[in-house]
């Protein structure tokens, strides 16, 4: 993942990831590599998981990361 955030130009901490970076890099995955859907759940559930271990409390996870969506793979 910090691979692919490179590939778009994120040079950042993952912990300082915003909604806009993770977007782009999606939009770069979809467009680019073309990712999969069930690659593009793990990428979602990976964010989602990174960021309730590296937040002590629930309401410290940052909203966005909150609302991903997994959807299911078809």
């Amino acid at each position: 993942m910090i691979q692919r955030l490179q590939d778009i130009g994120y040079m950042d901490d993952l912990d300082n990831l915003d909604q806009d970076s993770f977007d782009d890099m999606m939009f770069f995955l979809e467009d680019t590599r073309g990712i999969s859907q069930g690659e593009r759940r793990n990428y979602k559930k990976v964010t989602k998981k990174f960021f309730r271990t590296l937040c002590d409390d629930e309401d410290d996870i940052p909203k966005w990361v909150r609302k991903l969506k997994l959807g299911t793979v078809t």
